[in-house]
This record gives C-alpha cells, structure tokens and sequence, in this order.
C-alpha cells in the first residue's frame, strides 16, 4: 500500500518513508501522523521489495490498533515538555478496520485436563492481573474481555497457557504415570518398504543420496525427453529458490547424475553405485500425480584396473541382479521386455513390468550423455514402489516326493524375441506336466543365422502322484518342438 499526499508518494504503508517526507535542517513545520497497518500486508510488501526495515519488523508482528490516536497526542505533549516545537493541532482520522471486543471463554473441563487442575477462580485471577477482564461467570465456565494489545490471545487454549505460564509447570502440575496405550506405534506399510529397500540395496554395495525435489528445467534437454513425453513437461515452482531449482522433478535420474557428475568433477575415479528413494510429481489434465520411486545409478569409473578383472565391472546385468534381489524379497515378479527410452542406450534398454503394467526401466544411458558428463559408463534402473506396497502372498507346499525328469531344448529365435516370451510359450505348450523352465544359454557368434541368436532352455517334468516314464516325458516335449517350430523358431 502506498501513501500519497496530493498525488506523490511520500511512503510505503508500514514499511519505509519516502525522501520527500524526509525530516531536514531547514524543516520549520512537521506533520505527524501515527497509524496502524496490517500486519501480514505489511510482511509481503517488506518481502516482496527486499526491504526488511524496523518499521516493518514492528507492524508485521501486530501492533495495537487502538493506540495510534493515543500515541499522536504523547508525542506532542513530549515536543512542548521539551521546547523543541510549539503544537498546534487538530487530529484528522479515518479508519477501515472495525475493531471489536473479543470474548474467549474458559471451562473448568478443558482447565482440567491440560493442567491437571480445576481451580477456575485461581485461574481467574491470574488472568485479570494480566490484564483480561472477566465479563461472564458461572459454575463451570468464565469469559474473558481481551484487551486490544493482546492478539495472541484468541481461543481458550491460550488462557489456559497463560495460566500454566504464570503458575509454573514443573512446580505446580502433579507426577502421574502416563496412560497405557491400547495398540503399538507403527511406521507406516511405505515408510517400512523404504526401509527395507535402502537395507537391501546399502548391503550390496549402493551409497544413498538424498536430494532435492526440485530441478533444472535443463533436465529435460540433458535426458533428450520429446515434447509429447509426460516427464518432459514438469510443474513449475511459483516462487523458486532459483533457476536451477525451479522445475518439479518427473524422475530420480536427474538427481543421480548430477550427483556423480560434481564427483567426479572433484576428482572422484573410482567405481560407485548409488540410489535415491523418492516421489516424482507427474502432470496431468488436471492437476498432478505423485508417485513414489527408486533410482539406481552404477559409475564404472574412471580408473578401469579391478583385482580380478573386466569380470568385477558393473553392467546391466549385475543391476538386473538387484532388481531380482529386491523383487524376490518382497514376492514381486518383475517381467523384462526390450524397450527404448530416449536417454537409453538402443539395445541395452529394458522396459521393467509388473503383472503386465509398466514399472520402470533398466538401461545404459546413451554414449552422448555420457560424453556430455564426462562419465562414462553409466548404467541405471528406476522403479515404482507400488508393485511392491501389495505384493503377492507367498505359498507354500510340501515338496514333490517323486524326482523330475529333464529335457533340453535349444533354439534359433529373432532377437527381437525376449527369452521371457519363449520361456513363457514353451510353458503353455508344456501344460500341468511341466514345472519348471530355465533358460542356460545365450548365444550370438559364429553361425548364428543373421539377425537370429540361439537360446538354450532347460525343461524339469513332473508328476506329484507317481514317477514319469521316458515315454510319457518324450511325447509332450516332441509336442513342445512342434509347438515352438510352428511358431517361428528354428531348433537345433
């Protein structure tokens, strides 16, 4: 708000006087005016222009409405006590703010059960010779009059902190044992998962970084996110603590590598891997979605001599172990299937699934991010929590008492074609019959046909009533061939 005499401004409301109100050697006659502003007016303007005066200290902490009059007139009966200045003068007011009296009740019950005490009278008295004047009385209740200079004073809870104030806390209030309580205090099923999964990933080998939920709108261009991509348009921050950190974050990645960038950037060589358990705010047509998440992010390093080896060095596969790690002790199947991200290197990106929904991603981040952190490799998954807030419950069985029977089976396939999706129809082709199915071998050299890879699976039957014979067990897995070559793969 802005004070103006005649049209110019003279002052900011409650904040600082302009310097053509100024006070100077050659000043003969002085105006003076006393008033009082609101208070959180007063502190957004004091903010908002970047001047943290005296005068606004004062006003944005409340100061009584109804001594500004009063305050005008001791001024001037200083100025002729003293003989600086003759006053003559004819008080000019104007006022919107209606200022009425406030009445707080205080009931012996509510007395009671906070100070363990239901002397209503003594509490009166301490509360007049604070200056509240008793209006109503009655056998279990009292109200109080409160005074203007008194804003804290608004509810009955404050009266009865007066009254704990000046009776004193320690001396005063009897020694009771607390009452027992009826359930147990628990963490919560979110906070307990997290706990679990920064327990999992610390004990094998993974640093956690805790940063901030706001970035750069950079991110977007550094993760090469298209315009149509849902994490590339995140929500904006109305009043930023900067540029850099003005964005909402759409994904944990960002954090990570600009983690390991400054790292790096200091001097750091050696291998490390790191995670962040966090939300990300997602935009929609209406509003925003928060999800939450795990990020892991594995550095090579930049010293590549390792005691036993290239054998020791991170790669998507020993991240695909912890992934599995994770979702085998909380009961998740975690699917993997080839997929593309724009960050991700092509052929070493896997889209992670759950139940067939999306649930993140596992990947090597693309050789020209790399070069542009001067990092390289860099390989990171990401993950929803939820899958794991409502896993499957585990079963239980006793063990077949009759010994399986194995067949092996190998095969020419595309490789756009996962080993989950040939795993997953040699299963249907198997029927009841066949238990388990694991994949032994991949290969991709000499004498793979062009644009094919050879995929080797071994296939456990069983009976849970009596031992399968050779015969039995060679007419479904000839059946399982046939399956598979009718389907496009070519056996060995």
């Amino acid at each position: 708000m802005l004070i103006t005499s005649g049209g110019v401004a003279v002052a900011i409301a409650g904040v600082m006087g302009g310097e053509n109100s100024e006070i100077l050697d050659t000043t003969e006659n002085v105006y003076l005016e006393a008033a009082n502003f609101d208070a959180l007016r007063v502190s957004r303007s004091s903010r908002r222009m970047g001047i943290p005066s005296e005068a606004s200290y004062r006003f944005s902490r409340i100061v009584d409405a109804r001594i500004a009059e009063t305050t005008l007139e001791y001024i001037f009966s200083l100025l002729e006590e003293w003989g600086v200045a003759r006053a003559g003068y004819r008080v000019l007011s104007a006022s919107n703010l209606f200022l009425e009296n406030r009445v707080v009740a205080l009931t012996r019950t509510k007395l009671k059960r906070i100070l363990l005490t239901d002397d209503i009278e003594d509490a009166s008295a301490i509360l007049s010779r604070l200056g509240l004047t008793e209006v109503a009385s009655s056998e279990d209740a009292k109200s109080f009059s409160i005074p203007s200079w008194r804003p804290d004073i608004s509810i009955e809870e404050d009266l009865i902190e007066e009254v704990g104030r000046i009776r004193g806390y320690n001396e005063t209030l009897p020694s009771r044992l607390p009452g027992s309580l009826h359930e147990h205090g628990d963490i919560g099923r979110t906070t307990r998962l997290k706990r679990d999964i920064r327990g999992a990933l610390i004990s094998r080998g993974y640093v956690e970084l805790v940063n901030y939920s706001f970035l750069s709108p950079s991110f977007v261009e550094l993760l090469r996110l298209p315009g149509d991509d849902q994490r590339a348009r995140p929500l904006q921050l109305a009043n930023p603590l900067s540029a850099e950190q003005s964005m909402m974050r759409t994904t944990l990645l960002p954090g990570l590598l600009r983690s390991i960038g400054l790292a790096v950037a200091s001097g750091w060589k050696d291998p490390v891997r790191v995670f962040e358990l966090g939300r990300v705010f997602l935009p929609l047509e209406e509003g925003h979605e928060e999800v939450e998440r795990v990020c892991g992010l594995a550095y090579g390093g930049r010293d590549p001599r390792l005691p036993h080896g290239p054998s020791d060095a991170d790669d998507l596969f020993t991240l695909k172990g912890d992934i599995q790690s994770l979702a085998e002790a909380h009961g998740v199947r975690i699917e993997y299937a080839q997929g593309e991200e724009p960050f991700g290197h092509r052929g070493q990106t896997a889209r992670l699934l759950c139940g067939g929904k999306p649930a993140g991603y596992l990947l090597r981040l693309k050789p020209s991010i790399e070069r542009e952190l001067d990092c390289s490799p860099l390989f990171a998954f990401e993950l929803d929590l939820a899958p794991f807030e409502d896993p499957e419950p585990l079963r239980f069985r006793e063990p077949d008492p009759f010994p399986p029977v194995y067949r092996d089976i190998s095969m020419f396939v595309p490789v756009e074609v996962s080993a989950g999706e040939v795993a997953d129809r040699i299963r249907r082709l198997g029927g009841s019959m066949l238990r388990e199915v694991g994949l032994f071998d991949v290969y991709s050299g000499k004498g793979a046909p062009e644009g094919k890879r050879g995929l080797a699976f071994s296939l456990a039957y069983r009976l849970c009533d009596r031992t399968l014979t050779d015969e039995e067990v060679d007419s479904v897995n000839a059946a399982v061939r046939k399956g598979l070559a009718a389907s496009g793969c070519e056996l060995r």
